[in-house]
């Protein structure tokens, strides 16, 4: 199997896991559970307000600062609001953050809506984008999009003649004068593995970015910080360096499976946490800061 499969199967798995809430509420930063379940089937929708997404933000801020995870967050409100005949409503955001943003979540109240609400996002070039569309009840409710970043945001909200949108916000996070900074990549010195890299290569680090809005468009619950989580991971290449231990490996292997010669392995030698903004998995109105703690590979070596 290639690296590449193994990577995306055990990244889906260990997601899958680590979105399961630890067990010592309201105390949330700890060990994550061992049962494996992907998807959290919810009573309700997810329904988090602006005010609780603002409060949460803050405290993940509060726990990452001084980490390679840190952001910068600010909340923008529209700069111009228009209601049109056919009931819809188009919002207009200007920020200087937005030339810096690595994501902007769109957050709205809707309510009296007509079952189905779509959100258009106008970019730099004209073209429209839907980055919404879903059904929702008729009571408010919080929606919920993923805006691609520009530096100008122009959206349009479709839900019907006698729909209401009210707190329109552009959460922005951001970085401030080292651009975008990826989790532990290269931080311990690690030979990264090149774009050819070959079976018989070094032990070296491969880069590989994953965005949670994609893992979310797959049914995995919602992960509102960070925004992207780095899943770089140890190439399966030659190691020409072993432990003391490796003979006496190598010459157990050989006594008990001879038809099996054993493979030098590049694989994870120390791991560093990832700390995440995600859902109360019994209360939809809440949000939670988790750690998942062996989530980033950190170095590579051989065993």
């Amino acid at each position: 199997m290639k690296a590449t499969t193994l990577l995306t199967t055990s990244l889906l798995f260990y997601l899958a896991e680590a979105q399961q809430l630890v067990s010592n509420w309201p105390n949330s930063i700890g060990e994550w559970p061992n049962q494996y379940s992907p998807h959290i089937h919810r009573p309700l929708p997810i329904n988090v307000s602006q005010t609780e997404f603002e409060t949460k933000m803050k405290e993940y801020q509060r726990v990452t600062r001084g980490t390679e995870q840190q952001r910068e967050y600010q909340p923008i409100v529209p700069t111009e609001t228009h209601h049109e005949p056919d009931g819809g409503v188009t919002l207009k955001f200007s920020s200087p953050h937005f030339k810096v943003a690595e994501g902007i979540t769109l957050k709205l109240l809707i309510s009296n809506a007509t079952l189905h609400v779509a959100i258009f996002q106008t970019l730099a070039n004209g073209h429209k984008v839907v980055v919404k569309s879903s059904f929702i009840p008729r009571a408010p409710i919080w929606v919920d999009a993923y805006l691609q970043p520009s530096t100008e945001i122009n959206v349009r909200i479709s839900c019907g003649h006698y729909c209401k949108v009210q707190y329109p916000t552009a959460n922005v996070q951001y970085t401030i004068g080292h651009g975008s900074r990826d989790l532990g990549i290269n931080s311990e010195g690690n030979l990264m593995c090149s774009g050819n890299a070959q079976p018989h290569d070094a032990c070296c680090m491969t880069k590989f970015k994953v965005k949670f809005e994609e893992l979310e468009q797959e049914g995995l619950e919602p992960i509102f910080a960070p925004l992207f989580y780095d899943a770089s991971y140890c190439g399966n290449f030659y190691c020409d360096t072993h432990p003391p231990h490796y003979y006496t490996m190598i010459k157990n292997h050989l006594l008990y499976n001879p038809a099996d010669p054993p493979e030098s392995e590049c694989t994870p030698s120390a791991y560093q946490p990832l700390r995440v903004l995600t859902v109360h998995p019994d209360n939809s109105d809440i949000l939670v800061v988790q750690v998942w703690e062996k989530a980033v590979a950190k170095t590579c070596g051989c065993v």
